[in-house]
């Protein structure tokens, strides 16, 4: 088996590191592409001993199972690419936000009878080994693809398969999860250093707070809830301390930011949908090349008022036929 990532950033590299640790799969069996050849990520990938390249059609070629590990509304246009290299053997296997295996599967069909494609949201905990994945099955992947992503996957942490339209609410809670932790951890420590302990200390400790708390809960059958409450002596400072918690509203916090993420996974799949791409979005990937391709215009008015987006697709008069 080889395995190939459309994509070269930071979810790439973790996923790379994490493979390659747990001993699922070398990395000379592994391509990764990306346009950007000074990316840090691509520097790391490279130190590890994967395969680099330049070219989307090289990573096809040469993988059986492929990630597209692009920002979402890069999908369309990396499906249009890309579509004529998928061969029967090639599972596809998307871990872009909000992107609907619908949606993959209907630009694939141009070339394929029946693409085999997956769905999948992990998070980059995956580096360690303790990654949180869930997974979506497409209308053409056998049980045996579903296993063998399972497999990947499971090697770097937790993983199971959920209905599709969990998908974007697990984006929202554990896709995102790791940076609310990060940012928990960064507010510990700050409050450590305002009382008088050196920064590093504090961040080990708020750290290693989290993480024991974590698996605690995780190795025992009972609710947050009761776990927090054998920390809550009557009168003491714990109970002193979640009361300023409960005053700022630290739930409805993090309610409100799953929601938010959830909110905003759906919303880059309408920008997917709508295969555009605005100037700024652009400016953001590596793929300004995609300005120099044939049929690439910028839509919205040109005579120095601000311009709309930038579409990739369905840009053709009506005298330019499409490639085969």
């Amino acid at each position: 088996m080889s395995v190939g990532f459309i994509g070269a950033g930071q979810l790439a590299h973790a996923l790379v590191k994490g493979f390659t640790a747990a001993g699922v799969i070398a990395a000379h069996r592994i391509t990764a592409s990306s346009p950007d050849t000074d990316l840090p990520t691509v520097s790391g990938l490279r130190k590890m001993g994967v395969n680099l390249t330049t070219s989307n059609k090289e990573t096809v070629n040469k993988s059986d199972v492929l990630f597209l590990a692009v920002k979402p509304h890069i999908i369309p246009f990396v499906l249009d690419e890309i579509g004529p290299d998928i061969e029967d053997r090639h599972l596809i296997v998307s871990c872009a936000a909000g992107v609907t295996i619908s949606s993959i599967e209907k630009k694939l069909l141009h070339h394929r009878e029946a693409p085999k494609v997956m769905r999948c949201m992990t998070n980059t905990p995956v580096v360690v080994k303790e990654g949180a994945t869930v997974y979506a099955t497409g209308t053409h992947a056998e049980v045996e693809d579903g296993k063998l992503l399972e497999q990947l996957m499971a090697s770097v942490g937790y993983c199971t398969e959920v209905e599709e339209d969990l998908i974007d609410a697990v984006t929202g809670l554990s896709g995102s999860g790791p940076a609310y932790a990060f940012t928990a951890v960064d507010a510990l420590a700050d409050g450590g250093v305002k009382m008088g302990l050196p920064r590093r200390l504090a961040v080990r400790l708020g750290a290693q707070a989290l993480l024991g708390a974590a698996k605690m809960l995780l190795e025992s059958e009972q609710h947050p809830g009761q776990l927090k409450d054998h920390v809550c002596s009557p009168g003491g400072a714990t109970i002193h301390a979640l009361h300023v918690m409960e005053s700022g509203g630290f739930r409805s916090l993090l309610i409100n930011a799953v929601e938010a993420s959830c909110i905003r996974t759906r919303e880059l799949q309408y920008l997917a949908d709508q295969e555009r791409i605005s100037p700024a979005a652009i400016k953001k990937t590596t793929l300004d090349q995609v300005l120099q391709q044939p049929g690439v215009t910028v839509s919205g008015e040109t005579n120095g008022n601000s311009r709309s987006g930038i579409s990739l697709f369905n840009n053709r008069g009506p005298g330019v036929k499409k490639k085969n």
